[in-house]
């Protein structure tokens, strides 16, 4: 039996010290100055979202018919680093309020990209139901977003932000329901349109 203990953590010791060891190399200032270097790049990918918006558009159904789509967004950003916060809302035709939700959208400059949770602001208490993946490739911003995880009828979305201007932006989207084997094109288009400027969100702690 104390062979076996001995044994175990002769074992354990070596984990550690293998583990020990890749932590350690992962904070080499060759490392840390690259992902520096990464984050200086890529920090301001999502400056063009920063604001307030308003969008329409259409998605489709599963009838083949289009759901008109209109709302409102805001864009803000924390007062350090390159953290948004992003909140919508999703208007029926008479104005009233069917869905929101608010995200918040990091720069992980440890594995060059972004990286976004969202919670659904209806009270329904469904957690960070939704995760995504993004990248700025050339001028468009390239998503990747799983949603609608904790219901019965999970999807994959391909997001691209395209034709990025300092007023105005695109979206497409299309979507899988079958875990990426198959993908309805131009299942979503929107087009957004500025109303207001950026803005940064004040510190929330105040006392020095």
């Amino acid at each position: 039996m104390r062979s076996l203990r001995g044994a175990f953590v002769c074992i354990l010791l070596v984990f550690c010290s293998v583990l020990s060891s890749k932590i350690g190399l992962a904070q080499t200032p060759a490392v840390l100055a690259q992902r520096e270097a990464l984050f200086k790049q890529h920090r301001a990918d999502f400056d063009y979202l920063l604001g307030d918006w308003e969008f329409s558009g259409i998605r489709k159904q599963r009838d083949g018919s289009d759901l008109k789509l209109r709302g409102y967004l805001t864009a803000i950003r924390f007062p350090k680093g390159a953290v948004i916060l992003v909140q919508d809302r999703f208007l029926n035709e008479d104005g009233s309020t069917f869905f929101e939700a608010s995200t918040i959208i990091a720069c992980n400059a440890a594995l060059d990209q972004w990286e976004m949770a969202t919670t659904d602001d209806g009270g329904f208490g469904t957690g960070l139901q939704d995760h995504a993946v993004a990248h700025r490739v050339g001028n468009e911003m390239q998503t990747e977003a799983h949603f609608a995880t904790m219901s019965s009828r999970p999807s994959i979305w391909r997001i691209r932000h395209y034709d990025i201007q300092p007023d105005s932006y695109s979206v497409v989207a299309e979507r899988s329901t079958d875990g990426g084997a198959t993908w309805q094109k131009d299942y979503e288009r929107v087009q957004v349109r500025r109303l207001g400027p950026t803005r940064t969100l004040a510190p929330l702690i105040t006392r020095k």
